[in-house]
């Protein structure tokens, strides 16, 4: 029975994955977009740019999100199994994009924050290539500082997070999905 429920699990994951990058591709060649294929300006509202949000987040981490989803999964079947109580695994998916989504507001906020300093420091606006370039050297000075390993440090894998981070239930299950 797990290996139908996880196979289509996977099926679902993957499947909506090859969606939302079908939809990033089809927004990248619409009218009005910038060189990354975004539609950016004081007049996109909150919920144009976190459903946009939501697309690029489930297009890049479902795949990624898989393995710990299906661990996640196979768990609460086997509780199943043994009469312990089952959770469906959507409940773990749904706190998992209830993170993202709030990731997606708070980026909102500081696009505008952004946008409404471009405009009232004319110099931001000439130098926005430069600052775009500096943002992208720090990242990659992140990428070799001693933060990032310790930071790593905390990953596990997902047998390591549902044994140290379990909560029962659906409320449980919710917060898994919110901090994994």
């Amino acid at each position: 029975m797990f290996l139908i429920q996880r196979n289509l699990i996977l099926a679902l994951l993957l499947g909506t994955a090859f969606v939302a990058w079908s939809i990033l591709i089809w927004q990248a060649f619409l009218p009005g977009r910038d060189d990354a294929g975004m539609v950016v300006g004081m007049d996109t509202t909150v919920l144009i740019f976190v459903s946009n949000w939501m697309v690029m987040m489930v297009a890049m981490m479902f795949p990624t999100a898989g393995p710990m989803i299906l661990t996640f999964s196979k768990v609460y079947e086997k509780r199943r199994e043994r009469s312990q109580g089952f959770v469906p695994t959507w409940v773990f998916v749904l706190g998992y994009l209830i993170v993202w989504a709030l990731f997606g507001i708070i980026a909102y906020e500081l696009l505008l924050l952004a946008m409404l300093l471009e405009a009232r420091i004319p110099i931001l606006a000439q130098e926005r290539l430069r600052i775009g370039g500096v943002m992208l050297v720090l990242a990659g000075i992140y990428q070799l500082s001693p933060l990032k390993y310790r930071c790593l440090s905390k990953c596990r894998t997902p047998f390591d997070f549902i044994t140290e981070s379990w909560r029962e239930g659906y409320r449980g299950a919710l917060a898994m999905g919110f901090w994994h």
